[in-house]
């Protein structure tokens, strides 16, 4: 199965999402599932991924070549931003052929969280914190980061803690209930071949 990721800007976030997504094709036993992340063109922020045009353009380019596409974005504290994916949901799934699903979720409220919560969290932090945080990426992030030494180099430790994440996708599924509620989707189509359910609500 191929699979295409496309995030609001690959630059950090292809670290996080890929392996991520990976260990939840694994946990579903599509081990063989081929997983890539959108790159060109790199959106660059939550507003460009939004657009419809923009989505079409990229739908249109790629639908022939992967039977799943999801598009993970942050939530930014913005809970309207759901609606907008529901929409994109509804616009889009139609066009798309039988065989192919368009899927999408926001990170509650960062992709980071969702790296954050494959690792062990510093003292006296709890992931219920942490995912109320409004600004997550800097208030825990970086901190954790900077706590396992891994914050240097170019993914500023995307690249290990994402590795983490997808090694341990049990806990992050656990942790990040919207991943969860992505993976059952993402499952019912697999099972399927339909999508019963919208992003998730919560």
């Amino acid at each position: 199965m191929n699979v295409l990721i496309i995030p609001e800007d690959c630059t950090h976030d292809q670290y996080i999402l890929k392996p991520i997504i990976e260990g939840i094709l694994r946990e579903l036993k599509k081990a063989q599932a081929n997983v890539r992340v959108l790159r060109d063109p790199n959106l660059g922020g939550v507003e460009r991924a939004l657009k419809s045009e923009e989505l079409s353009r990229i739908l249109d380019r790629n639908k022939g070549m992967y039977q799943l596409i999801l598009l993970l974005v942050d939530r930014d504290g913005k809970v309207g931003r759901r609606n907008q994916l529901v929409a994109l949901e509804r616009q889009f799934g139609p066009t798309l052929p039988a065989k192919c699903c368009f899927l999408a979720e926001v990170a509650i409220e960062e992709i980071e969280v969702w790296a954050s919560a494959g690792v062990d969290l510093l003292d006296g932090w709890r992931m219920e914190e942490v995912r109320k945080l409004h600004n997550p990426k800097e208030d825990y992030f970086s901190l954790l980061a900077k706590h396992l030494a891994v914050a240097t180099g170019q993914s500023g430790g995307r690249r290990h803690m994402g590795k983490e994440a997808g090694k341990n996708i049990d806990r992050v599924l656990t942790r990040c209930p919207e991943l969860k509620h992505l993976s059952s989707r993402i499952s019912d189509f697999l099972k399927t071949g339909t999508i019963t359910s919208e992003p998730y609500n919560g």
